[in-house]
């Protein structure tokens, strides 16, 4: 590209560029050559975080290149695996072996649980989330973004450090969103039409109103759904939407929700507010300890493997692996 084609603004306006080179040289998409050279960094050697790899995979996902943005080594946590030397050893036969087959899958099972429960360490040793556990990448983005603020300037005192726990309580809401009014929304298309005609009730309209609007759920509306979800209510919008929820959640599963609502949402300061970082450092253990405990019961319970499970969330990585084996099992004993 020769920058004397380019106007001055189109040269360093980020969206006015990006129009120029799509319009004139990536009509057909970006050149993966191209992500692959940028990503080296030659002329500036900038080493990309884990924060800008969310943020360029996101940003590839949205423009529906395949192409992949390679983090710097030194920015990931890493195991040193001892190199092996001896010879590789033989797998029995699934089909002539399948007690010796079962017993090496399960040894080999436990040797790769120790590898990533060290690999796990050092991950809540960087940020103390398990946003491991979320294939989200908007979601791990946005408690990525708080972690690299809160460890960029912990060690000031008088920053203004409110957009740490907003990056939390977005993540929280948007962990909300996803998988509690997701259940929620067959209902929002039944009751559509009664909700623009103002048919339904205020108190309907005040916890349920946002998502009829296809709005997410603030947290502080969350708090206050969880405490009522057990009054017999009169109107059929309300009994409806709180039948669905006690459907898909446990009493355990709501009270840990709620929990972690009440403590963040107090804490989510309004944009002309500011908190120092020193009272962030004080409610952040906290405040982690409440949203791993949301993540543990919103992304363990699966009932169904719908697609393969994180190999860093190894409990459930492994009963999906020994569900297959035995399918695999049952498919043998019938031929």
């Amino acid at each position: 590209m020769n920058p004397s084609h380019l106007e001055l603004q189109e040269l360093y306006d980020p969206q006015k560029l990006f129009n120029y080179l799509r319009n004139h040289h990536w009509n057909k998409g970006i050149p993966q050559e191209f992500i692959e050279e940028w990503a080296q960094m030659n002329i500036s050697h900038y080493s990309l975080t884990e924060a800008d790899q969310l943020d360029f995979e996101i940003i590839l996902n949205k423009v529906k290149s395949p192409s992949q943005v390679k983090c710097s080594p030194h920015k990931i946590p890493t195991l040193k695996i001892q190199e092996i030397t001896h010879p590789a050893e033989s797998i029995p036969s699934i089909y002539e072996e399948p007690e010796e087959f079962r017993d090496w899958f399960y040894t080999k099972l436990d040797l790769i649980e120790d590898i990533i429960d060290k690999f796990k360490n050092n991950l809540q040793q960087l940020n103390g989330l398990k946003i491991h556990k979320i294939s989200n990448l908007e979601i791990r983005k946005m408690f990525t973004s708080g972690d690299q603020i809160f460890n960029q300037f912990q060690n000031s005192a008088n920053f203004d450090a409110s957009s740490v726990i907003n990056n939390y309580s977005k993540g929280l809401e948007t962990i909300l969103n996803d998988k509690l009014s997701s259940c929620l929304r067959p209902l929002t298309e039944l009751y559509q039409s009664k909700f623009r005609r103002k048919n339904t009730s205020p108190e309907f309209n005040n916890k349920f109103g946002d998502l009829m609007k296809k709005k997410s759920i603030s947290l502080g509306k969350w708090v206050g759904i969880m405490k009522d979800w057990k009054i017999p209510y009169k109107d059929a919008e309300l009994r409806d939407f709180y039948a669905c929820i006690e459907k898909n959640f446990d009493n355990q599963t709501i009270m840990i929700i709620q929990r972690a609502c009440e403590f963040i949402s107090q804490y989510r300061e309004a944009h002309s507010k500011t908190s120092s970082m020193d009272k962030i450092v004080l409610i952040r253990p906290k405040a982690i300890g409440l949203i791993n405990s949301v993540i543990d019961v919103l992304y363990d319970n699966l009932s169904e493997y719908s697609e393969i499970p994180s190999l860093l969330d190894f409990k459930q990585f492994k009963s999906w692996l020994l569900f297959k084996l035995s399918k695999i099992e049952h498919f043998l004993d019938i031929h």
